[in-house]
């Protein structure tokens, strides 16, 4: 009985130390947002193999704030740009594009990290999503969120970071509440 108590507290204990349990979401944004007052539309542009599940993911959560996808007789409004990666945590990842100033420190969503040595291994994923004007092409929300997830375990992120990504998006139409 000792051994089993033991045993379950040094597996507790590792999975703490390793950073396995942490479920942690970061997200940065940036934008007015979509205006949903006069009739919106959207279309996913294709950003791979990788980022599928997650543009799944965006456009659900697009439907329930408000946005409809686009149809041929209602062209889109906007643009929906995903890009998904998995990358060890050594990287990390971070908030804003990538300072041109050398001495301009980023601003991290997950600070790089060294594995520790018993660490099964563990790896940053992001979500980043781009929502431009069909017509023009001007930006009108930027938003990246990242997670950290044990090895070969992002496919399983793309949904939570979805909804933590579009989780407070600012709606510009009359009435419509950020969510």
């Amino acid at each position: 009985m000792f051994r089993i108590h033991l045993a379950a507290a040094l597996l507790g204990a590792a999975g703490l130390l390793c950073g396995c349990a942490s479920t942690k979401i970061a997200a940065d944004s940036r934008g007015a947002g979509p205006d949903l007052s006069r009739g919106a539309s959207f279309a996913l542009t294709d950003g791979g193999e990788a980022a599928r599940p997650a543009a799944q993911a965006v456009a659900v959560r697009l439907g329930a704030l408000g946005l409809s996808p686009a149809t041929a007789a209602a062209p889109p409004r906007y643009l929906v740009e995903t890009g998904f990666s998995a990358r060890p945590v050594a990287v990390g990842a971070f908030a804003a594009e990538i300072a041109s100033d050398k001495g301009e420190r980023p601003d991290w969503l997950i600070q790089p990290s060294k594995r520790w040595w018993m660490s099964p291994g563990a790896e940053v994923c992001a979500l980043s999503v781009r929502i431009s004007e069909a017509a023009g092409g001007a930006e009108v929300y930027r938003v990246k969120a990242a997670t950290r997830a044990p090895r070969s375990g992002c496919g399983e992120t793309a949904e939570p970071l979805a909804q933590a990504a579009l989780a407070r998006i600012p709606l510009t139409a009359v009435g419509a509440v950020s969510r």
